[in-house]
């Protein structure tokens, strides 16, 4: 019975939360499997060390203003085991857009007979944008009308966002908002607390152990944008001696995600991902490239297997 209420908890906040929100605007991130707590702030202490992850991905080559963003998390867990603590600092870059986030996370895990965990987390922060038209190539209008376009404008405000999770070494299963509070910047009209515009992300994966050299690992994430435009990542990542991991993703906006890891250490991990257009987009750029680096400090070795999950 205490298990199943733990199942109906998670159960009953996975479908309030489906009801209620639907998406954020940030910029597509390939490599989610490691990094969750980037997504999902319920992982945070997943990894059982001090763990810090670094991302930078630049979307679109080819085009004339692409997109880039620069992540880096820090998570762990506390001295009561329950409790675990992180940190996220997000930047992208879009045209004229410049956004800043920078969060905190609280998250508490409950501990199941069966190995597994249960975790909720909140994590508060600041959300900084910026607007200048003097970063793009214009032709000037002598128009007195158009004075003052290359000025300015800044944008801060409070967010808030939720995560759950049930995971254990073989699999995971998430759910977050990514922001309660998201509204679109520079926009004097818009409510500050606007459910129907924030992020709703679903991701789960298992690890399939083939034979003592093979792991299979499918993945998703599911990233609902305002329920007409719902991105779906499906994932396969075939992981060879526990070091070295190659996989593919196909992203139902017609993209197609090519990825290369490796473990130089238990501790430390690369990762590479290209992602290829093979729809519409193709005839306005020519994909993505995100690169990313992992450092766990005290991790316990126990085998010499790295932790996943």
């Amino acid at each position: 019975m205490k298990y199943l209420k733990y199942f109906l908890t998670f159960a009953f906040l996975l479908i309030i939360h489906l009801s209620l929100f639907s998406q954020d605007r940030m910029l597509m991130m390939s490599q989610y499997t490691h990094n969750r707590y980037m997504l999902n702030p319920a992982f945070g202490g997943c990894r059982d060390a001090f763990s810090i992850f670094g991302a930078y991905r630049i979307q679109w080559l080819g085009s004339e203003y692409p997109p880039n963003f620069q992540a880096l998390t820090a998570h762990a867990p506390m001295k009561n085991e329950n409790v675990a603590l992180g940190a996220l600092i997000f930047n992208e870059k879009f045209g004229p857009y410049h956004g800043t986030k920078v969060n905190g996370s609280y998250t508490y895990r409950l501990f199941l007979k069966s190995g597994t965990k249960i975790a909720f987390s909140l994590n508060p922060g600041v959300r900084l944008a910026n607007y200048g038209m003097e970063s793009l190539d214009i032709i000037d209008n002598p128009d007195p009308t158009f004075e003052g376009w290359d000025k300015a404008e800044y944008d801060a405000r409070f967010s808030m966002g939720f995560g759950t999770a049930w995971y254990g070494e073989k699999f995971f299963l998430g759910f977050s908002v990514y922001d309660f509070f998201y509204r679109t910047p520079f926009d004097p009209d818009a409510d500050f607390f606007s459910l129907g515009k924030s992020a709703l992300l679903l991701t789960g994966g298992y690890l399939f152990r083939i034979t003592d050299t093979f792991i299979f690992q499918p993945s998703t994430l599911v990233n609902i944008v305002e329920s007409k435009h719902t991105i779906t990542d499906i994932s396969a990542t075939l992981i060879f001696g526990d070091l070295l991991w190659v996989g593919g993703t196909w992203r139902t906006n017609n993209e197609f995600i090519a990825m290369v890891g490796w473990s130089i250490t238990p501790q430390f991990k690369v990762a590479y991902s290209y992602d290829y257009p093979t729809g519409e987009l193709k005839k306005f750029n020519a994909g993505s490239h995100e690169l990313s680096i992992q450092f766990d400090f005290g991790y316990k070795i126990i085998t010499q297997s790295p932790k996943f999950f």
